[in-house]
């Protein structure tokens, strides 16, 4: 047994052995052609190299010597600055120059009105902000001609009135005789007694508890006229009434209905918050943190006259109010 374990050490011994030689054998080989991998390789030398171009490197040094104008390009008659950067937007697959008008980036407003005023131009809505809070959109003070930046310059508050409808109280008489004395009877709003009228000119009304009368008797014409249907004389007799609620006067004629409708308008005014009002024809009236009166001229069926009274309480400039678009 020790004879075969002093064998298999002799093995190894040998084996190990010529593994030392050969990697001895192989550093020897790398050592002696190192010296050689050191070694410059040698260049040929070049040829002549032909003839100098002496005036075209002149030429080139005077041009680079020479002091060169800078000139801005002209875009649209205006001229691009060139010691600052431009503000160009990409909108779809468009470039838009904000220091030149065409085209316009947000139209109808226009480049300058963006830039001047320094808005949110990359915002699609823009011309429906309101950066000063004044009730106004910008596309509002762009059309208005004011500053989109300033609380106190913008369009007239009148331009946020809008008409919304007409409201119509009739109030019927009907002349029920033709001989004194003369008889007005009031149908609408609510049937009422009928008021005599024994002389001209005369004062009469129907409001219960009213401190003055509404209506004057001013003037009463007797009149037949042939009717084509019969043949006969038909009594059209007229009373001419002054409606002092109105300053109109009113014909009323023999046993036809007569109708002095009362009209109110409902406006609202859309400011910051959306104020509904009901005013009557011929009546003042003022709108919320507005410092001026208003008075209803005219009501029709799709707009109101109105107009602003002055300081001396006269009327100044009429304008229509129409329905909000």
């Amino acid at each position: 047994m020790a004879t075969k374990e002093a064998n298999y050490d002799k093995v190894l011994l040998t084996l190990a052995a010529i593994a030392a030689l050969g990697v001895s054998g192989t550093l020897y080989y790398l050592k002696s052609g190192f010296g050689e991998s050191l070694v410059q390789p040698k260049v040929a030398a070049q040829k002549n190299f032909g003839i100098i171009p002496v005036e075209e490197v002149s030429s080139a040094i005077k041009r680079l010597q020479q002091p060169f104008e800078w000139t801005a390009p002209i875009r649209q008659n205006k001229p691009v600055p060139l010691n600052k950067s431009v503000t160009v937007v990409l909108k779809g697959t468009e470039l838009f120059d904000l220091f030149v008008e065409n085209p316009p980036l947000r139209p109808p407003m226009t480049n300058s009105f963006l830039r001047d005023h320094n808005l949110d131009y990359l915002s699609p809505n823009v011309g429906d902000l309101d950066p000063d809070g004044d009730g106004f959109t910008n596309l509002e003070e762009f059309n208005g001609r004011t500053d989109p930046m300033d609380p106190k310059s913008h369009p007239p508050v009148t331009q946020h009135l809008y008409f919304k409808g007409r409201v119509q109280n009739d109030y019927l008489l009907v002349l029920q005789s033709s001989t004194m004395p003369l008889q007005v009877k009031r149908l609408k709003p609510e049937p009422s007694g009928s008021q005599f009228i024994d002389v001209i000119p005369k004062e009469f009304g129907y409001e219960k508890g009213a401190t003055t009368l509404r209506f004057s008797a001013e003037k009463f014409e007797p009149k037949m006229l042939k009717d084509p249907a019969t043949g006969g004389d038909k009594d059209v007799s007229e009373l001419t009434v002054l409606d002092k609620a109105t300053n109109e006067r009113v014909v009323l004629v023999f046993k036809k209905e007569s109708n002095l409708a009362e009209y109110l308008v409902e406006l609202e005014f859309r400011n910051k918050i959306v104020t509904d009002l009901k005013v009557k024809k011929g009546e003042n009236f003022r709108l919320p943190d507005v410092a001026a009166t208003f008075k209803v001229l005219d009501i029709q069926e799709d707009n109101a006259t109105v107009a602003q009274l002055k300081d001396d309480g006269s009327l100044g400039d009429k304008f229509v109010v129409g329905r909000r678009p």
